[in-house]
Parts: structure tokens; sequence; C-alpha cells
């Protein structure tokens, strides 16, 4: 089965494939676009409550009962909740961002990204962000248990063999999923982006704007592409990052996407070839290394040890799709790409934990249990139920087997199927056989002309919607502006990049446009590379390299960066032992217990980690009794020598 994974930095993954085709555009007050059904009157809604929302800090919660469905007398009514932070002064007008999925919770991001918005914006607008219908505060739609088992199924859809158990094994997910999440299958076709946007045009009117400044991230570009061709008159400008191309047929953008994230994964491994730091950390090059455990792959599993919490390890097999499933979900942003050449290094040695752990946390999955993590802020059920009504998966051509085994061909004359990531291309798989209002979704014409300003922004190593969708876009309006990032992740504003949030935010608080129409801005592939730990206890030369592998190992594992810190972690270290994270206010507490990171070298002691990013220990290995403060002084003795 091929998997689609959760991606970091809001970009569970639902994003993965998110934007295949385009969304159904519903015509109200647009010359753009098909208006195949009309929104009768003006917006419907009542309002439930009005009250500070409880985890968001200076943010309002507004919850609106919402028709389900917009385009009818349909008096059944469902709840969205919004949340908006007043403009301190008055405001310039209104700014909605729409976070990417679908499936993700646009209220958990609120506050981070509030804090990451430049000046121009926070000084000068009232902020919303929304849990679309069926995520969050929003009339939750879930299947995590239903997920998990789809997750765990193995039919190879490049077997024709095995095609038949690839749509049974998404039928019998669909049918577990519409019975855990309680939704009937008739309201499971009401959560398409079209009837989203009327949520939106309804919160609108309930503010009283007059129009909209609207910013969308990922599947959000759809969504508020979707919401201007609709509505043009109530825009006053937009902003796409990460831009799906709702021209683009199902086939191409798949195959777009696949080739991506091939392209992705070797400059990440070029990158560490290119840096001395990375290239030491392990022999060869990283791309001949990560293709050659492909090739080994191929022909079978590879056993090995995995570290269980108990401080005791288990045999276990690597597989063909555990490689799949790391590559993938460790490719969209500069954090986990270094990640990805950690383990692909660490593999190279010989330990293949890191690389199991990237899979494990890919498919959301506990890395002991192997059952489902459940993440609130994102749902899978709800990516599928927005996904499988907004786009025609191949319906002229017959049943699931046949439009599958036309998709698979196309994927075939595209090479897909002699590339290790070419099975990205069937993430959509389940919408085979969704419950839909229609098998066949009217596209839209692409916006071509705007009254308002529209900004285009990409990476050029953006695997989950690729730069030519941003081009593609970018080049039907006259008056628009590029702003494309060299290297960089999926998204890239309000992530540092000064160079693109200056830009944005003095568009917004001041008005003031480019010079140019296209903006070059530099960026990096990866993060900078922290060195793996030293494999044996010669390699331990000194003690700023003994407390540095220590803290490095504490800081930069996935089973620690998948953490949220609100209960105990324990974890096995690669090679035997354990360390525990105890929360703390502002880190946790560390307890190393004859943990094992390098072979032969056990750790025993004592820690305290801090979020900001120090540590402090107080430990003891075979050759060395060390205390580090975390300020830059360490006592103790090494090889017999005391430590100054």
């Amino acid at each position: 089965m091929i998997r689609r994974h959760r991606l970091l930095a809001l970009i569970p993954i639902g994003l993965l494939l998110s934007g295949c085709i385009a969304a159904e555009v519903v015509g109200v007050d647009s010359a753009n676009g098909s208006a195949d059904r009309v929104r009768p009157g003006p917006p419907r809604f009542v309002v439930v409550s009005e009250q500070d929302c409880p985890d968001i800090t200076d943010f309002e919660c507004v919850r609106l009962s919402v028709p389900r469905d917009h385009f009818s007398d349909d008096d059944t009514e469902w709840e969205v909740t919004f949340a908006i932070r007043r403009a301190e002064g008055a405001a310039k007008g209104t700014f909605v961002t729409v976070t990417g999925g679908p499936g993700s919770s646009g209220l958990a991001s609120a506050e981070g990204y509030t804090d990451a918005m430049p000046p121009g914006i926070t000084d000068n607008y009232d902020i919303v962000f929304f849990d679309q219908r069926g995520i969050g505060d929003s009339q939750p739609v879930r299947c995590d248990e239903a997920t998990g088992r789809y997750y765990d199924t193995t039919a190879d859809v490049w077997d024709p063999d095995q095609r038949t158990q690839v749509i049974d094994d998404a039928q019998t997910f669909v049918d577990d999923c519409v019975a855990e999440s309680g939704v009937s299958e008739q309201d499971m076709t009401y959560y398409s982006t079209a009837q989203a946007i009327e949520d939106l045009e309804a919160f609108r009117a309930y503010l009283g704007a007059d129009q909209l400044s609207l910013y969308g991230e990922s599947y959000g570009t759809q969504y508020v592409q979707t919401y201007a061709a609709a509505h043009p008159k109530r825009v006053a400008s937009l902003i796409v990052d990460g831009v799906v191309d709702l021209s683009t047929e199902i086939i191409p953008y798949y195959i777009e996407s696949a080739q991506a994230y091939g392209d992705t994964v070797n400059a990440t491994l070029d990158a560490c070839d290119r840096a001395s730091v990375c290239a030491e950390d392990a022999p060869g090059d990283a791309i001949r290394a990560y293709n050659d455990l492909a090739a080994e792959l191929d022909e079978g599993p590879i056993v090995y040890e995995f570290p269980l919490p108990d401080g005791t390890l288990e045999s276990r097999e690597f597989t063909e799709d555990d490689l799949f499933s790391a590559a993938s979900g460790f490719a969209s942003g500069l954090g986990v790409r270094m990640q990805l050449q950690r383990a692909v290094n660490s593999a190279a040695e010989g330990n293949l934990v890191p690389l199991a752990r990237l899979a494990h946390s890919a498919r959301a999955q506990d890395a002991e249990t192997y059952e489902p993590e459940i993440d609130a802020a994102f749902s899978d059920a709800m990516f599928f139920a927005v996904e499988c009504q907004d786009y025609s998966y191949l319906p002229d051509l017959g049943s699931p087997r046949e439009r599958l085994d036309a998709w698979v061909a196309a994927a075939q004359a595209a090479g897909l199927d002699e590339e290790p990531l070419g099975g990205i291309a069937f993430g959509d798989l389940p919408c085979l056989v969704w419950p839909s209002t229609s098998d066949i979704v009217e596209r839209p014409a692409p916006i071509t002309e705007a009254a308002y300003p529209v900004f285009v922004l990409n990476s050029n190593t953006d695997p989950n919607t690729p730069a030519d969708n941003a081009m593609r876009v970018f080049s039907r309006f006259t008056e628009s502006y590029l702003v494309l990032l060299d290297g960089g992740p999926h998204v890239i504003f309000g992530w540092g990049y000064r160079c693109v949030d200056d830009l944005i935010g003095d568009f917004l608080g001041d008005g003031e446009l480019p010079v140019s129409r296209i903006t070059l801005c530099d960026g990096a592939v990866a993060d900078p590379y922290v060195p793996n730990t030293p494999a044996t206890e010669a390699e331990y030369v000194d003690v700023v390299t003994t407390v540095s592998a220590i803290e490095d190992s504490v800081f930069n594992n996935v089973e620690y960066n998948d953490w949220y810190g609100d209960s105990v972690l324990e974890m096995g270290c690669d090679l035997g032992g354990t360390l525990t994270y105890d929360p703390i206010s502002g880190g946790a507490e560390l307890t190393f217990s004859a943990c094992e990171f390098s072979d032969g070298v056990p750790v025993d002691g004592t820690g305290e980690l801090r979020f900001s990013g120090t540590t402090t220990v107080d430990v003891v290995l075979p050759f060395a009794d060390l205390i580090s403060d975390g300020a830059g002084t360490i006592t103790g003795t090494f090889r017999g020598q005391p430590v100054a």
C-alpha cells in the first residue's frame, strides 16, 4: 500500500498530494470559473458563541452555525469556529490565514503563526484563523484507528496481480473510516472546498468586512483561489504560498509531485556530499549510499535490532516501504532534511535505527507498539472528505480497478515505477471508492485577471507543490508578483526569510509593491548538519566532543522532536539502554540508563533540557565523569585526567 505521510510544520501529510486537480468553484459574483451551483441569497449564519479562545492568547473565538449545504434550502446546520485577533488601533483590513491539508487545524497554528508575522501585518490588521468544517473545533471528522490499519496494509500497487487487493484495502479503509467517524455517507459529501469557502463568506458577513486579505499555504492556496474565483469583489489581496495550480490535471500533477520528491531527496543528499561536516560522517557519498540501500531492499527486508523503552533490543525487518516512508516523510522542510541526512549516514555505517524512527514518525506510528499516534490538529478522515469531493478521479474509465490500472499506466509511462519515491503518485487512492456527490467535478477556469494584487510564493525545492505550479499561476496574471526562494521548504512565508517576510510585510503595512515582478531570494536545502554520535569509544577525543555528542543525541532524535512535552517520554537508545524525558516547565529532566548511542559507550546520569536549546548534564561514561552547566563550563575527569 502506498502511504501518505505527515509533514512537519503544519504540513501534516495531507499536504503531500493536495491539489492534484482543480477544486470545484462555485459561481456567485464571479466572472471567472464555472457557475454550476449558485448560493441562494446572502450568507446564512447564526452566532452560537463569542468568547476568548481558551488556548490562544489575544484571540476571540466566534462559533457560527452555518448550513450543511450552502446551495440548497436544506435546514441542517453545522458549527464552524473562527478566531480573530483585533488590531490594537484602527485596522487597515482583515488578514485571513488558511492553513494546509486539507485536514489541519487553523486554530492550532494561530498563536505560533501570528508570532512569526511581520509588524506590517500584526500592527495593522485584524487577524483571522479558523478550523475548516470537519477539523478541530468545527465538528471534527476523524478515523484514526482505521487510518492506522490502512497504513499497515502491504499490497503493491505496481504489481497487477495485487491491484485488486489494493482496491479492496482502500474499500475496507473507507468503510471503516466512515463507520468510525460516525458521519453518514451522505454527510461525507458536504466537506468540499466549495462548501467550506461559503463558511468563510458567512464569517466575512458577520464581521461586516467589505473585503478580506487572503493568505493560503499549500492546500490553503487551493482554498483561497476558489474563494477568490467565487467572490472576487470580496478580495483585497491574494497571497498564495506553496502553490497549487488549479488547472493541472490529476495525472500530470501526481507525476510532477512524485518527480519533485525524488529531485528533493537527491538535492538533500547532494547537499550532504557538498558539506564537509556531513560528508565526513559516513563513507562514500550519500546519494550512492541511499541508492545502494534501496537496491538491497528491493531484494528483500534487512533484519536489524530496534531499541525498546525497557532497554532491550527487538529483532525487526527494515523494508523497502520503511525507506519510502522515511525519505518522503522527511523531504519537505530544512530541519527534517537534515535528519534524513543523518539517518542515511547512520545506515551507511550499519545502523538502521534512525531511518526506522523516521519511518514510524512519517506514518504517525508509535515506534514501540505500531499504534497510531493521534494528532488532534490533523485528520486523515477530513483530508479525504475534502479531497475526494474536490476532484474527479478518472470517472470515465469504468470500475475502480480499471481506473487504478490507467493511473498506474500513466505513472509507469513517466518512469515512476523505476523511482524509489514513485509510489507517491497514489496518495489519494481511497478517493477511487470514497462516498461522493458525483464522479465528475466540474473544473473551473483558472483566474487570469484580478482587481487586487496577487503574490505567488514558492521555493524551488518544494516537493509537495513543485515550483512549476507557481510559475503557471504567476504567468496568467499581467499584474502579479512572484517570490521564488532558491532552496527552502514547502511554504516560505513566516519562516524567517527576511527577503520573503519583509516584502509581504511592506505591502500589507504600507501598500508598498515590489520594484520588480520577480524577486529571487537565497535559501538552503537543509539546516546545518549536526554530526552523528561517534561510532566507537576511540572517536571521543576530548571533553567537548563527548558532551556535544550527548547533547546532540538528546536534541536530534525524531522521538523527541515528535514529543509534545505533556507526558513522560521513554525511549530506547540506538544500541541499548534508555533515555527518559520527564516534562518540567520550559523543558525536561533527563535520565540516562546505560544509554548507548555509540557501540560500547553506555551513558548513565541525569541532565536538564531547555526547549530554548541548552542542556545541563551530570553523566558517567566508561572513560569519563563529566558535569556540564550548559553555559560552556565542563568539570570532572576525562580518561583519568581532571577537566578544567
